[in-house]
């Protein structure tokens, strides 16, 4: 890959992977190796791994930039069964991503990801609009109140068609063909945690 794209303008920095299980020394040793081989093949262009593991990640110290996919409350502790959950994992977002700041106070740091699933349910539960806007409105500040933080991506924009029989277990994100994500519709209607990050992001101070 690094033969194919080095002289395309459009690569910025180079990824070892995604979401592996990092906090596993065999596997940090892995991506560490990758990460020393590809600066080395390209040292003018930095790299990343884009994580889930948190301050767990044993391969943080090898990388440039630090990409982070943060889904407190969707996985790991506590879960929004709620809406009034919320704010306990806003919080604890809070806390896992100040704990390796600590760590690494000089590399640039990025939210890769950050979401929730919608479901067919009403109400304040898991799964509901009104939670997914509420929990994705959180993190957001969450990353907006830290400046330290570059950037961040929520997923996704659209949901989108896959083979999720493959992926996950039956029923656990939405049905066998389409990832519910998004913060709009398969056909582009947007929905509460549309408009949450919209607001949001027009406030942002420039």
């Amino acid at each position: 890959m690094q033969w194919r794209d080095g002289h395309r303008p459009s690569v910025v920095l180079w990824s070892m992977g995604k979401e592996r299980p990092s906090e596993e020394p065999a596997t940090a040793r892995e991506v560490m190796a990758l990460a020393a081989k590809a600066k080395a093949f390209d040292p003018g262009r930095p790299v990343t791994y884009v994580s889930n593991r948190g301050g767990a990640d044993r391969s943080l110290s090898s990388l440039d930039v630090i990409c982070q996919n943060e889904y407190t409350g969707v996985w790991g502790k506590p879960f929004a069964a709620t809406t009034k959950i919320v704010p306990a994992a806003a919080r604890a977002a809070g806390r896992r991503l100040d704990a390796i700041r600590k760590r690494f106070p000089d590399k640039p740091f990025i939210i890769s990801e950050f979401g929730a699933p919608v479901w067919p349910v009403g109400g304040n539960r898991f799964g509901s609009p009104k939670l997914q806007a509420a929990l994705v409105a959180a993190l957001a500040k969450v990353f907006a109140a830290r400046p330290w933080i570059a950037g961040w991506a929520v997923w996704c924009l659209r949901d989108q068609r896959i083979n999720g029989a493959s992926h996950y277990p039956a029923g656990a994100l939405g049905t066998n063909l389409l990832e519910v994500f998004g913060a709009s519709t398969l056909d582009g209607k947007p929905r509460p945690a549309f408009r949450a990050l919209a607001r949001i992001h027009r406030n942002l101070k420039r």
